[in-house]
């Protein structure tokens, strides 16, 4: 649910992920979650995710 993603859209989560080392990989995801018209994930855009989310997991 998409929904449930709105939290990464906040000034402050944006402004931590920028500190981060994991930078590159939030702003992938957070262009991926962003819901950009006649987008379709790919595959390796899924990959991403997997591995974002294991990271943290």
């Amino acid at each position: 649910n998409l929904n449930d993603f709105s939290l990464l859209k906040d000034g402050n989560f944006i402004e931590l992920t920028q500190q981060s080392p994991l930078f590159s990989e939030h702003e992938a995801l957070l262009k991926l979650i962003d819901n950009q018209p006649n987008h379709l994930a790919s595959t390796s855009d899924a990959c991403k995710v997997q591995e974002i989310l294991e990271r943290f997991a």
